[in-house]
């Protein structure tokens, strides 16, 4: 009777732990994905009011190029070119909204290029995905290794695809 109670424990304990293993390989596995089209405008709808906070603020500066990552965010700055080197962001609603896009939604970068703010949401090597607005419906987003968009359920808003590789040999 021991020997099976002793036995009966051990199988219950390799069990748990092979699945904790199964779920933390599923986990890692699911989150390095790249997002899709469908999750993207989860996305949107979810964060749609920092995003819109953030893409208004962008779209009132006198700058062409802005890029934005956590690193800026700790310090309160954005990143506006050579010459312009970093310039200090003084609106604190616009702040908290990059901090939380950035550092509690897990977003990698925020860029202005142009007529597109676009929100990167994933990045493995020289591929990026993520969510684009688009100022000038009439002009074609501009993302740097752009491959792919389409639109999404709001107007003005896109899921954009980058990808240097592909993109060099689309050029090429």
């Amino acid at each position: 009777m021991k020997s099976i109670k002793k036995n009966i424990n051990w199988i219950i304990a390799i069990t748990l732990i092979m699945a904790l293993l199964v779920g933390v390989f599923w986990f890692a596995y699911s989150s390095l994905m790249p997002p899709d089209k469908e999750k993207t405008e989860e996305y949107l709808q979810s964060d749609k009011d920092d995003l819109i906070i953030v893409v208004d603020f962008l779209n009132n500066l006198d700058y062409s190029f802005v890029h934005i990552d956590e690193s800026n965010i700790e310090n309160g700055t954005m990143f506006t070119g050579a010459y312009t080197r970093e310039q200090k962001i003084e609106n604190k609603t616009v702040l908290k909204a990059l901090k939380k896009i950035l550092n509690s939604k897990n977003y990698e970068k925020i860029v202005k290029n142009d007529n597109t703010v676009y929100f990167q949401k994933w990045s493995f090597l020289q591929q990026e995905r993520g969510i684009a607005f688009n100022t000038n419906e009439e002009d074609s987003l501009s993302v740097e290794y752009l491959i792919k968009s389409e639109t999404l359920s709001e107007p003005g808003w896109y899921f954009y695809e980058a990808d240097y590789e592909e993109y060099r040999n689309q050029k090429g």
